[in-house]
Formats: structure tokens, sequence, C-alpha cells
């Protein structure tokens, strides 16, 4: 409207230069006062001076006008981001840009005359909203929105569409302007940190969880040991009363056998309630080892003597040096330790097989290393072995008891003594578990 203004006001200018010419030629033919005439000779000529300054000045500014127009077309027109077009008062495409075309998949020349609700959902179509985006943008100036629209191939995108009503100076609305942005990756984006987020929530709901729960059975397990420890201890210290008095006895060598299996059973739920007890304390953080030397070859030799009497399954091959080996540790928990172990091999071994114990020096540790010929650990439940609770799949399957704490428990006592643990196993042919402790060198060790 500006332009239009502006030409008109052109065309008058142009019209009052030529009446002053029209009074400076029929001035020049007066035959007035000679004087008076060159007077308004002068006045004409300055004004029509000052029409030619403010004549080029207009026809300046217009070309600066064309020229900006322009520019902001092109703009307009090369944007890729943006989908930026108008509409006439009735919603339908009167102009078409790049970005429009990259968006929504039209070319200009498809689009343009077609109703903008072509790009709405049918869904938002039967709920009328593209009309009430009209009346909205006619009534308020703008309307802004969010949600789905539909390409030309029929796949939806999320936009942010803009709708802005233009109304000229008189006002009276010429059409719409429109600016859509393609947001789908953005919502994509914040969809997936959304359901991030919530995975987050559910993995901390199932920890806290499961803490509580593992809080809830340490303190049933601790409990329970607590109860049993008191009639094991009854019964150990009568079977040990019993074993003691056998060589006055006049009783049966399988009866006097039948006695010290019960006092070495009453040892082993002894150990076990034990190792209830340390587990708990081991995952709470508060056992302290009490480290001294003792000698692991007569440790280890007793295991093996109390493990070939009570197992009948297994023949158990202890090889040894004569002399001692001495280590800074404490001597109950890796007694329980190697305990564990063996126990192992003969559990999770066939009947009437070998179990092979070897005590050595090497690199300046102490190794007990015990082999077996068993079942065997699978690759996948090897990086697990050691872990509380956890019992490999080959093992439930044999419905073999156990807990699942024998070797959680010789991991911590072996790593509290300095030491480490190595375990190799191949599925259906053997395990071989060493225990490696620093050797103390010239330690005399009280007997």
């Amino acid at each position: 409207m500006t332009n239009v203004h502006q030409s008109a006001d052109l065309n008058q200018m142009q019209q009052q230069l030529q009446a002053l010419r029209q009074s400076i030629d029929g001035v020049e033919g007066s035959l007035g006062d000679i004087t008076l005439i060159e007077e308004r000779l002068k006045e004409l000529r300055h004004s029509i001076d000052n029409f030619e300054g403010t004549l080029e000045d207009t026809i300046s500014s217009l070309q600066r006008m064309h020229q900006n127009d322009e520019q902001f077309r092109l703009l307009v027109t090369n944007v890729g981001d943006y989908a930026i077009f108008m509409l006439d008062p009735e919603g339908k495409v009167i102009t078409w840009n790049r970005g429009a075309r990259l968006i929504k998949g039209y070319t200009a020349n498809e689009i343009i005359g077609q109703h903008f609700s072509i790009f709405y959902t049918q869904e938002d179509c039967k709920n009328q909203k593209p009309t009430r985006a009209l009346h909205t943008a006619k009534t308020e100036g703008v309307f802004r929105d969010e949600g789905w629209r539909v390409r030309k191939d029929g796949t939806r995108f999320w936009a942010s569409v803009i709708l802005t009503a233009l109304v000229d100076e008189d006002g009276l609305l010429r059409g719409f302007s429109k600016i859509t942005h393609d947001l789908t990756e953005r919502r994509q984006a914040e969809q997936a940190l959304k359901e991030h987020e919530l995975q987050l929530a559910y993995e901390q709901a199932a920890r806290e969880r499961a803490e509580e729960l593992a809080r809830l059975r340490d303190t049933f397990l601790s409990a329970v040991a607590h109860e049993f420890r008191t009639p094991i201890t009854a019964i150990l210290g009568y079977a040990e009363l019993f074993r003691y008095a056998l060589p006055q006895l006049d009783l049966p060598e399988q009866l006097k056998k039948a006695v010290h299996i019960i006092s070495l059973q009453s040892k082993r739920l002894e150990r076990l309630a034990s190792m209830v007890l340390t587990s708990t304390r081991l995952e709470s953080g508060t056992l302290q080892l009490e480290l001294q030397p003792f000698d692991v070859g007569a440790t280890v030799a007793a295991i093996v003597e109390e493990l070939q009497l009570l197992s009948h399954d297994a023949k158990i091959h202890f090889q040894a040096p004569d002399h001692a080996y001495i280590v800074n540790g404490s001597e109950a928990h890796f007694e329980q330790a190697v305990y564990n172990i063996i126990q192992n091999a003969i559990k999770y071994s066939p009947a009437q097989s070998d179990v092979f114990v070897e005590l050595r020096e090497q690199d300046g540790n102490v190794v007990v290393k015990v082999e077996d010929h068993g079942i065997g650990i699978s690759e996948k439940d090897l990086p697990h072995i050691g872990e509380r609770f956890y019992r490999a799949s080959n093992g439930e399957r044999l419905t073999k008891n156990g807990l699942g704490i024998g070797l959680f428990l010789v991991k911590e006592f072996i790593t509290l003594q300095n030491g480490r643990i190595e375990i190799s196993s191949v599925e259906g042919e053997g395990t071989t578990v060493q225990l490696i402790l620093p050797a103390l060198q010239e330690v005399s060790v009280n007997t």
C-alpha cells in the first residue's frame, strides 16, 4: 500500500511541474512590467528546481524500496529450514518458498490455489482445526500451534506453526502469513530423553527395592544363622565329649567312626552358619581380619584329611613338599576358603572321581591349586563366579544344593589377606581354582 501512495504522489508532482512550466510560458508571453516578470520567473525557476530535486529523491527512494523488496523476496523464497508462504483471506495458498517445498513436498504449481487444510490430519480437519486457526489469527492477530502435519506423500511430521493476519492501513484483512518449522527430530530427541529418564527412574526404583530386599534377606539369614549356632554348638560339644571318651569305651569300630562323623558334620554345620554370618558382615563392610603367620601346608593337609573321611564319592590326591609354607593371614578364614574349594570340587564331580590338591611356591607366592574333572563352568557363567548368591546354570540344572555364597566368601577372604583367586574352567571337562597368597620367609610359627 505504501508503494501505491508514493506512486500517486509522484504523478501529482509531475502534474504540478507541468503546470509551472505552462505558467512560465504564459509569463514570458505577457507584455507586463519586465521587472515584475523577471522576479516572477526567478520564483518559478526556484520552485521548479525544488520540485525536480524532490522528484529525483522520490525516484531514488522508490528504486531503493524496489531493490529492498526484491532482496526480501529472494530471502524468503530461498529459506530452506522454514516453510514461509502466504494465504488469501479464505486460507488458500498464494505464495510458496523453497523451505515449504522441502518440508511439505509440494511444488509451487501443485499447491498454489489449494486450501491450507491439506496440511492437516484427517482428525484435525474433522475437528475444524484449520477453520479455528484462521479465526484465531483474524480476531487475535496471530495463531501459534505445535502438532502433527501431513506431507504430500502422506507421512507426518511434528510442526511449529505461526499464522499471522495481514491487515492494511484501512484495517482490511488482506490474507495471512504462515511460518512452519519441522520439529520432528527435536520431538524425537525429547521423547527419547523422557524415555531415558523414565528408564533411569525405573532402574533406580528397582535398585532401591533390590537393596531393601537384600537388607531384609541379610537380616533374616543373620537371625537364622544365630539361631542355628546354639543347637549346633551343643551337638558339637556333646559329640566331642563322646569322641574323647571313646578310647575308654568298648564300642565297635563302626560306632566309633559314626561318632567321629557326627563331630565332623557338626563342625560343618557350624561352618555353614559362620559362612552366612560372615557373608552379611562382608556385604556391610564390617568384617576385619587379624593377620598373623601360619603354615599353609598344615592347614590344607588337615582339611584334606577331614573331607576325605566325610566323602565316599571322590579320591583326594594331595601333593605338597615336606617343608612349611608360611603366609601372613587369617588361618581360620583361609581354612574356610580351602574347605569350600575342595568341597565344591567333590560336589560337582562324578562319583568316584579324582580331585587333585597341590601346594607349591611360585614367584614369591604360596599357591594352593585344586583341580577336578567335573561338570565345569560355562563361558557365560565364568565372569560371574564369585558374585554373592550367584550359582552357575549347569549346577542348578543338576539340582546341586548350595546358597551361592561359597566362592563369594573365598574371593573376599583371599582378597582381605592380600591374595587373589584364579579360576579356569571348560564346561563338561572340569575346573581349576588357584588360591595365591604372598609367602613369608624365615618366620617361625607357634605350634
